[in-house]
């Protein structure tokens, strides 16, 4: 698989009293987070195991679906084929960020406001 061997993944974050008294706190962060992935992102199950022998990726009894892996189709979709693995590593990636600030109300109580967000890139369907 061709691949990329550099995935920056930045993290940065702060944490900011404005009045300097401890009573008001501002705080924020940032990253990136690539997936580790298991090495089976093709379905290249079938192609593991010691040559010339390999394991064939096989699907049985699963409630609800009668003709999983085109058991009465013409064109059967197992074992795969050497040419339906994918040739380029796409690696997902999800980006995070928070944003929070927290204030020292009477009698020790503290309230806090925060934002929290993510979003997902080339992630793997399911």
């Amino acid at each position: 698989m061709k691949g990329h061997l550099f995935n920056p993944a930045p993290r940065i974050g702060f944490a900011f009293d404005p009045g300097g008294n401890g009573k008001l706190a501002i705080r924020g962060g940032y990253g990136i987070f690539f997936e580790h992935t298991n090495g089976n992102e093709g379905n290249t199950e079938s192609l593991e195991g010691s040559a010339p022998l390999v394991l064939t990726a096989t699907q049985s009894n699963i409630d609800g679906y009668t003709s999983i892996g085109g058991s009465g189709a013409t064109l059967p979709f197992f074992p795969l084929t050497v040419v339906s693995i994918p040739n380029k590593a796409i690696w997902p990636y999800v980006q995070q960020w928070n944003l929070n600030v927290q204030k020292e109300l009477p009698s020790h109580f503290v309230l806090s406001v925060a934002y929290v967000g993510q979003q997902g890139h080339t992630l793997d369907a399911a």
